[in-house]
C-alpha cells in the first residue's frame, strides 16, 4: 500500500565507477552493492530506474599510464592480464613522479594533449579503456549487476570547455594565485556547514584542462537534459562528501532549480570504509582476490562437513554463497559507518549471515519437495494454524511486519533494516518447523502448515533478491 501510494519518479543511480586501468578494490565493491540494492527497491517501488556507472576514463591519471606505458609497458601483458598490468604501470610511473617533478610536467603535456584530440594519446586511451570495460563486465557479469548506462568522463569534456567557455565569456569565473579559474560558491545552501575558505570551487587549470569537478557538473546537466529525473543519487564512500557539496553547489549556483537543496533531488549516498581486511595474496585488497578467497573459505567448510547437502557442490553454488555471506556482512549495520571485516563472521553458518538466510530458503524449498502435500493456495490458515501452532502464528505474525520494514529500508536507503527483518524471519521459521511435521499431519492442516511456510519462502526469497543476492534451491 505504502508504495502504491508513492508517486512514481524517474531516478538514477550512479555507482561502481571504477577508473579505467585500475584493478576493481573493495571501495567498487561497496558502491556496487549499496547502489545495487538502492536501484532494485526503487525498481520495487514501482520507480523508472536508470542504473549508471560513471567511468572514471579522463584525466591526470590516465595521461600518467600513457606516459608510464613508453616505459614499463607491455601489450602483450596489456591482453592477458590487462587491469594487473595497467595498475603496476601507474604505480611504477606515480612513484617516478614523486621523485621527479619532470615527469608531472610531462604527464600534465600528455593530459592537455588528450583533451585538444591528440590522436596519438588518444589512440592509446581508446585502447585501455576498451580492455578496461571487458575485465570489469567479466566481474559485472559474475557479482549479477546490470546497469542501465556505461558513460564516462570522456563523454564531457568538450562540454565542460564549453561551459568554462560560457562561464568565462560572463565574467562568472574568477582566477587564483596558482592561475586555476574558480566559481564563487557562497549564496548556495549545500555549502553553509563549509568553512568560507572552501566556497571556491576550481573548474579549470591554468593551462586549460579541466578537472573532475567540471566534468561531473555538465554531466549532471546533461542527465537532467536527457531524463528529466527527479532524483539523482551519487553513491561513493564519504571521503567524497565535499566534492559532491561543491557539485551540487556548483549547480545551484548556476541557477538550476533541481539543483537546490531544497528540492530534494539530488543526494549523495556516502559509505564508511571496510578496514582489517586481508587475504592471502597480500595487502592490496581487490575484490576479485576477495570473492576468491571467501569462495576458498566455502569449499574448505564444505569439505569438513560433508553432511552438509542442501546444495549442489558446485562452483556457482560457493560463489552464491560467498557473495550472500559478504553482502550480508556489509548491510548488517548503516552504511555510513565503517566497519571491520571478519571472515568467521561473514562466511559462518551460525548467526546472522548470508549463508543462515541461504539455508534458511533451501530448508523451504525441500520442505516443499518432501513433505507429501500439495500447495493449496485457497487453504484457510487461520483458524487450523492458530489453534495448535503458536511458532508458526509468531512466523505469520512476522511476515505482517514486511512490508514495514521494507518502508524503512527503502525511504532511508539502508538495507540493515531489511536485513535485520530477515534474519528474525529466519530465526522464527526454524523455530516454527521444529513444533510441526506436516508429512503426518491432518490434509487440510498439512496444507495451511505448508501454505504458511510457502508465504515465508516467497518473502524471504523477494527480500533476497532486493538485497542482491540469489537464492538457492530448487522448487
Amino acid at each position: 500500500d505504502y508504495f502504491q501510494k508513492q508517486r512514481k519518479q524517474k531516478v538514477l543511480v550512479e555507482f561502481s565507477s571504477p577508473n579505467i586501468a585500475k584493478t576493481f578494490h573493495v571501495g567498487h565493491y561497496r558502491s556496487t552493492v549499496i547502489g545495487n540494492f538502492i536501484s532494485n527497491i526503487f525498481e520495487g517501488a514501482g520507480h523508472e530506474v536508470h542504473r549508471i556507472n560513471y567511468i572514471g576514463d579522463w584525466g591526470m591519471q590516465v595521461a600518467l599510464i600513457a606516459l608510464g606505458f613508453k616505459k614499463y609497458g607491455s601489450y602483450e601483458l596489456l591482453h592477458s592480464n590487462p587491469l594487473s598490468h595497467l595498475l603496476d604501470v601507474y604505480v611504477k610511473i606515480s612513484a617516478e613522479c614523486d621523485e621527479n617533478p619532470d615527469m608531472v610536467t610531462q604527464g600534465n603535456k600528455i593530459f592537455s594533449d588528450m583533451e585538444n584530440g591528440s590522436q596519438e594519446v588518444i589512440q592509446f586511451w581508446k585502447i585501455i579503456r576498451n580492455v578496461s570495460l571487458k575485465e570489469y563486465q567479466k566481474l559485472y557479469d559474475e557479482i549479477n549487476v546490470r546497469f542501465t548506462e556505461y558513460t564516462g568522463e570522456s563523454r564531457y569534456h568538450i562540454k565542460a570547455k564549453e561551459l568554462i567557455k560560457t562561464l568565462q565569456n560572463s565574467s562568472r569565473l574568477q582566477k587564483n594565485l596558482k592561475g586555476n579559474f574558480y566559481i564563487e560558491l557562497a549564496g548556495s545552501d549545500w555549502i553553509e556547514d563549509v568553512p568560507e575558505i572552501k566556497h571556491k570551487a576550481t573548474l579549470v587549470r591554468g593551462d586549460g584542462t579541466t578537472v573532475y569537478l567540471a566534468r561531473d557538473v555538465t554531466a549532471a546537466i546533461d542527465r537532467y537534459e536527457i531524463y528529466n529525473f527527479d532524483r539523482l543519487i551519487y553513491v561513493t564512500d564519504e571521503s567524497q562528501k565535499f566534492h559532491f557539496q561543491q557539485l551540487f553547489a556548483v549547480l545551484d549556483t548556476l541557477g538550476y532549480a533541481w539543483a537546490k537543496k531544497s528540492e530534494t533531488g539530488l543526494q549523495h549516498k556516502t559509505f564508511g570504509r571496510i578496514s582489517n581486511m586481508s587475504t592471502r595474496k597480500g595487502e592490496m585488497i581487490f575484490f576479485t582476490d576477495v570473492l576468491e578467497e571467501a569462495m576458498h573459505h566455502i569449499n574448505l567448510d564444505r569439505l569438513q562437513h560433508t553432511t552438509r547437502k542442501q546444495t549442489e557442490d558446485t562452483s556457482d553454488t560457493a560463489k552464491v554463497l560467498a557473495l550472500s555471506g559478504l553482502i550480508c556482512h556489509d548491510f548488517k549495520a548503516r552504511l555510513s559507518k565503517g566497519y571491520k571485516f571478519s571472515w568467521t563472521a561473514a562466511l559462518s553458518w551460525k548467526g546472522n549471515t548470508g549463508l543462515f538466510l541461504q539455508y534458511t530458503h533451501c530448508r523451504l524449498c525441500s520442505l516443499e519437495r518432501n513433505c507429501g502435500v500439495t500447495i493449496n493456495p485457497s487453504t484457510d490458515t487461520t483458524e487450523l494454524v492458530l489453534q495448535k501452532y503458536e511458532d508458526v502464528v509468531c512466523m505469520i505474525d512476522h511476515l505482517a511486519c514486511y512490508s514495514d520494514a521494507l518502508e524503512t529500508s527503502y525511504s532511508q536507503l539502508e538495507p540493515s533494516f531489511l536485513l535485520k527483518y530477515m534474519f528474525e524471519l529466519c530465526h522464527l521459521t526454524a523455530k516454527a518447523l521444529r513444533g510441526c511435521n506436516i508429512k503426518n499431519s491432518p490434509q487440510m492442516e498439512g496444507e495451511a502448515l505448508l501454505l504458511s511456510f510457502h508465504c515465508t519462502k516467497i518473502t524471504l526469497a523477494n527480500a533476497m533478491k532486493l538485497l542482491g543476492i540469489s537464492p538457492l534451491g530448487k522448487d
